[in-house]
C-alpha cells in the first residue's frame, strides 16, 4: 500500500487533496450500531474525526453541525459526519452527510486544477476521495437494508482502481455473505 499522508497542512500546502486520512478504520462492534461487520473510513485528523473513532458520536456531530457553514461543509466534515450519523443509527442524517461528501468530490477537483495541480494529482485524488466517499455510502446503504444500492457503490468503489485502507472488495464480500 502506498504511503497515505497523514500531515493535513502538507497535503494543503502542496496542493495534493489525496488522502491524508491518518486513517482511524472503525467497524460496527456494539448493538446500538446494528451489528454491523462494515468498515468505514473517517478522516481522524480533520473535523473531529478522533470524535467519531473514539465513538463519541453526538459530541462528534454537535461539534462538526456547530462550525462556520465553510469548514462544516467540507469534503473531511461531511465524511465525518456520514461516519457518525450512520454510526449512530440517524440514518436519514447519515444519508444527507453521504450525499454530500460524494457531491463534493468534483468542485474539489474543479478547485485543484486551478491551483494549477497537475492533473496525474487531480485524477488520483479524485479516483481515491470518489472511492472513500462511495465505500462509506455503500456501507449506509447496507446498514439500511438495501443490498442493490449498497452493492452499487462497493462496485463503483472498486472500480476506481484505489489503494484505500479499507477496501471496498471487503465490504462488498461481506455483503455477499450476508445475503
Amino acid at each position: 500500500m502506498k504511503k497515505l499522508i497523514n500531515n493535513p497542512k502538507t497535503a494543503r500546502t502542496a496542493g495534493l487533496m489525496l488522502p491524508l486520512i491518518a486513517l482511524a478504520v472503525t467497524s460496527f462492534a456494539h448493538a446500538e450500531d446494528f451489528g454491523s461487520p462494515y468498515t468505514m473510513t473517517v478522516f481522524s485528523d480533520d473535523s473531529y474525526g478522533r470524535l467519531v473513532t473514539g465513538g463519541d458520536y453526538a459530541t462528534a456531530i454537535d461539534k462538526i453541525s456547530s462550525r462556520g457553514e465553510r469548514r462544516r461543509m467540507t469534503f473531511e466534515a461531511q465524511t465525518n459526519l456520514c461516519v457518525a450519523y450512520t454510526k449512530s443509527g440517524e440514518l436519514e442524517k447519515a444519508d444527507a452527510a453521504c450525499n454530500t461528501a460524494v457531491a463534493k468530490i468534483q468542485p474539489m477537483a474543479e478547485r485543484m486544477l486551478k491551483r494549477r495541480s497537475t492533473p496525474e494529482y487531480v485524477a488520483q485524488g479524485y479516483r481515491e476521495y470518489l472511492a472513500l466517499a462511495l465505500a462509506n455510502r455503500g456501507v449506509l446503504h447496507a446498514v439500511r437494508g438495501d443490498a442493490s444500492d449498497a452493492r452499487a457503490d462497493f462496485l463503483r468503489a472498486s472500480e476506481l482502481d484505489t489503494e484505500l485502507p479499507v477496501s471496498p472488495e471487503t465490504n462488498l464480500a461481506r455483503l455477499e455473505r450476508s445475503n
